[in-house]
């Protein structure tokens, strides 16, 4: 629906001109590279207002791309796609309530009521923190995630076709980004110690990087099964195996993990395991617990002087099962302090953002390495205790809640529909899913653009999932290759 059909269309113009002016004025002052993309802003979000909905599509396709800024005193923005998603925070509340269609049928769900109650509970742990400004920062940051994915997948998803648009597009994207990425990485043969310049500027780091094609990776295989056409299906076979390679190139042990386990999910939504696989995980992960505070046993993974870093990656997997590699060691560093922190303040935490500032007080001497200075103010390496150290333990238990939720429902359309089109899509959002859930048990990922906004992509999908089946059952749609 074009806003310039709403009454209120003055004030979709008003505010894009001025977020526009904003930004720019704001590139002048931090003399920010990206000035140029920056001027052309305001001219594309006029443009926008005739059919906001691909401004939707063009925040979640170019977030392989995106790239952050950082504007001083702790503020940062990924542009393209958080400038976009501002808009979209403004606009989509305005455009679900005055639309045509009456929607709030999908959003009196569960899973999005919990996630309310989430940001509720973001919002009054902002109110205690102990650094409010940073914790302001993290709520609007997430506010900004949140309302354009689900908002967004409800006003602008109206068929498959739109669905097959977004994923294409983001495929394109990200197939460029990998492409460039391996050509760089080729010329020093592939070497483990270059990897992390390979994917500049698109991705901070290796991880993300990896992280991002192995989320993806289940919608590849779904394109696959969609594919009308034997060229389609050879490109979409191909470009399958040009991402496991490029998987495995970017030597990212926790994806090797991930896409082992989307495997495991894959069957476990098939056959309906996951109302056991789930209870199972959490019994693992609270006995494992159990097992390195009993008698204090976690002291036995101090690091030794042999803890470094290797140059070749079969030394770096060896040395991982040895406890001598360093990035290991650091995690378990600040999975101390955060054991620590939790302790302290188990209810309502140290507030968004408190990790950082709060946690030099509660490690323990003994797990330091010889890169726990941290310059670049990175945090516990693990986001369900981030979630417990800055929210405290009723916040990481919401924050699970979507995720159990969001597996019980899958399984749900996959039992109900799983010879259709409804039922194969149900077991790629699960699968992709299941790869942001593994990943961010080593990292925070989540806090990033191109995961974090892909993760409430993924749940706004799943909401507007029924009216997409319905339509499928009374209308079959040319496939959109």
């Amino acid at each position: 629906m074009a806003l310039v059909r709403h009454n209120l269309s003055s004030i979709y113009l008003a505010a894009s001109l001025g977020l526009s002016i904003m930004l720019t004025l704001l590139a002048w002052i931090f003399d920010i590279a990206l000035l140029p993309v920056l001027a052309i802003l305001p001219f594309v979000l006029a443009a926008s207002l005739l059919y906001p909905q691909y401004l939707f599509f063009l925040a979640v396709s170019l977030l392989p791309i995106s790239r952050t800024v950082e504007f001083g005193s702790g503020l940062s923005l990924s542009f393209p796609t958080e400038p976009l998603l501002i808009f979209l925070s403004l606009v989509l509340p305005i455009e679900f309530v005055y639309g045509k269609k009456n929607r709030s049928d999908l959003l009196a769900k569960p899973i999005v009521l919990t996630l309310i109650l989430y940001l509720v509970w973001i919002g009054i742990t902002t109110l205690t923190s102990q650094t409010p400004l940073l914790s302001v920062k993290y709520l609007l940051a997430k506010s900004w995630f949140v309302v354009p994915a689900i908002l967004g997948s409800v006003v602008y998803i109206q068929s498959w076709k739109d669905v097959k648009r977004i994923l294409w597009t983001f495929h394109g994207v990200l197939s460029f980004t990998i492409l460039w990425t391996l050509m760089r990485h080729s010329v020093s043969g592939f070497a483990f110690d270059q990897v992390n310049f390979t994917m500049t500027p698109f991705y901070p780091n290796h991880v993300d990087y990896a992280v991002v094609i192995t989320m993806f990776l289940p919608f590849n295989l779904w394109l696959y099964s969609e594919a009308t056409t034997r060229g389609t299906k050879r490109y979409l076979l191909l470009s399958t195996v040009v991402f496991l390679l490029a998987i495995y190139l970017s030597y990212t042990r926790a994806c090797y993990v991930a896409v082992c386990f989307e495997v495991i999910v894959y069957f476990c939504l098939k056959m309906r395991g996951m109302k056991l696989a789930i209870p199972l995980a959490f019994a693992l992960a609270i006995g494992l617990v159990g097992f390195l505070l009993h008698e204090n046993q976690y002291l036995q993974y101090t690091p030794s002087t042999s803890t470094v870093m290797h140059d070749e990656f079969s030394d770096h997997v060896s040395s991982t099962f040895e406890g001598k590699d360093v990035s290991s060691m650091e995690r378990i560093y600040r999975w101390v302090a955060g054991g620590h922190m939790i302790a302290d303040k188990p209810f309502l935490g140290f507030g968004p953002n408190g990790f950082v500032p709060n946690y030099r007080e509660y490690t323990v001497f003994i797990f330091e390495t010889w890169v726990s200075d941290n310059p670049e103010q990175s945090t516990v390496h693990n986001y369900y205790m981030l979630q417990a150290i800055e929210l405290g333990i009723p916040g990481l238990l919401l924050f699970l809640t979507i995720i159990i939720l969001f597996f019980f429902r899958i399984e749900r359309y996959y039992e109900q529909e799983k010879n259709n089109l409804k039922g194969k899509f149900s077991l790629a959002l699960g699968v992709s899913m299941s790869s942001i859930v593994i990943n961010n048990i080593f990292g925070d990922l989540i806090e990033t653009d191109k995961i974090g906004f892909f993760f409430f992509i993924l749940i706004g999908l799943l909401i507007v999932l029924p009216k997409l089946a319905q339509e499928f059952s009374t209308h079959r749609e040319t496939s959109y290759e």
